[in-house]
């Protein structure tokens, strides 16, 4: 199907189905063999909660305990063999008692996190939403039609696509912007324009007034997770503000800190691929498939391409970023809005559809983001984005704050998702002129 920016987008070959409480896929066996389907996936596979992470720490550690009693026997306790086992024991154990206190600190932190969502708030259930694809060509909006009629079925609806809110397709040929259409931005100060002060570089956070904000809060605590392209975490200016997970990392430096500098094994402030441990600071849901058939893996570092192959913009994860969280007062590049916060990279572009997007948004709530910011959005038709509006009822049910775009055009916030939803916060632009 031929993307459109008033058209939504979607897989031709894939159907997303939540079946209601009780109901299993037998009961739209019949269903799925009249329309050839060929497999039925379950979008969300079963995986260990934060708790179960942190008595899996705890019995390392006793583990560890024990290994070092069933030794202390056998030893001389004055000989180098013995010193050196002993050192690398304590070593072990400091580093498994940092990530225990860690995860049990990042648990209250959710605990708390919840104690913010509304009592009202209904947790969706996620567990019974599969993922169809269809052994042939088919019109895809008539069969979502088909198994919504069917009673066993919440909804039905396409695997839509969502899209980063750039300018349409490039950048705009603005004197200030793009003015060789190389896609390559213009550098360099705002032009002063005549009877009015010189605009700032940072025109925008003086604008909000974030320098009286920063005397309050500077977001010290807060984890945000940003939805998006993946983000440049060897970045000097995001360096620090890193969200590193303590149930997979320790404070291997001593430091009394958890953050990149224990993932960096050559010291070099640089995060190499061999150096990356799964979950350690985020997933890519996307990978990097321009078909847009996503392979998750461990790395989400910034590298986005839309799936009919034009770039993307990239580094607009990377940008949103260090909007967010820059690191301020370091005599480097920029300063974020909140410099004290943490940014959990989540990567879902290239392959942002609703069956990625919906395990991105879980996996920021499930481990531990307070605030969830989705800076795209796609068309949407009716209730054709129930998915995605599940997966934020999801996030809002947990306490968490989602921040989402209204996106860069003139449309009507009502066929635009996810910004025509209830509950989260649309962002919208702000213009400069001169004061």
């Amino acid at each position: 199907m031929k993307k459109n920016q008033d058209l939504p987008f979607y897989k031709p070959d894939e159907l997303i189905v939540k079946l209601k409480e009780g109901k299993t896929l037998n009961d739209i066996h019949e269903l799925n063999l009249a329309n050839k389907v060929i497999s039925t996936d379950q979008i969300f596979k079963p995986e260990p909660s934060l708790a179960d992470n942190l008595k899996s720490l705890q019995n390392k550690l006793k583990a560890l305990e024990s290994k070092h009693e069933s030794w202390y026997w056998q030893l001389d306790k004055n000989s180098a063999e013995y010193k050196a086992y002993l050192a690398k024991i304590e070593k072990e154990k400091g580093v498994l008692q940092s990530q225990i206190q860690g995860v049990e600190e990042l648990l209250e932190h959710m605990n708390a996190r919840q104690a913010r969502a509304a009592q009202d708030t209904v947790v969706p259930n996620l567990e019974n939403i599969y993922l169809l694809k269809i052994g042939n060509q088919v019109d895809i909006l008539a069969l979502s039609q088909a198994y919504k009629n069917n009673p066993a079925v919440a909804y039905a609806q396409p695997n839509y696509y969502y899209r980063i809110n750039t300018f349409p397709d490039t950048l705009p040929n603005d004197t200030y912007v793009d003015p060789n259409q190389d896609n390559q931005w213009a550098t360099g100060v705002f032009k002063s324009i005549p009877g009015s002060s010189p605009m700032p570089d940072m025109w925008g956070l003086k604008t909000i007034k974030a320098d009286k904000a920063w005397k309050i809060s500077q977001g010290k605590g807060v984890i945000v997770a940003v939805v998006d392209t993946g983000l440049d975490y060897n970045h000097a200016d995001i360096w620090n503000n890193v969200w590193v997970n303590p149930a997979v990392i320790g404070d291997t430096n001593g430091d009394g800190l958890i953050n990149l500098d224990d993932c960096d094994l050559n010291h070099d402030k640089i995060i190499e691929p061999n150096e990356i441990k799964d979950f350690m600071f985020g997933w890519d849901f996307s990978g990097n498939a321009a078909d847009g058939n996503a392979v998750a893996d461990n790395d989400p570092m910034d590298d986005a391409f839309y799936p009919d192959g034009y770039d993307a913009g990239t580094g607009h994860g990377t940008h949103v970023s260090g909007t967010i969280a820059a690191t301020g007062n370091n005599n480097e590049g920029i300063i974020g809005v909140a410099p004290q916060a943490k940014i959990m990279p989540v990567k879902v572009f290239p392959s942002a559809y609703d069956d990625v997007l919906i395990q991105a948004i879980r996996f920021a709530v499930d481990h531990g983001a307070d605030v969830i910011n989705c800076s795209w959005g796609g068309i949407s038709i009716g209730d054709d984005a129930s998915l995605i509006e599940d997966a934020m009822n999801y996030a809002i049910s947990k306490g968490c704050v989602v921040v989402v775009a209204a996106g860069n055009n003139d449309n009507d916030v009502d066929y635009f998702a996810p910004a025509k939803f209830n509950n989260v916060i649309m962002m919208l632009l702000l213009l400069m002129r001169p004061q």
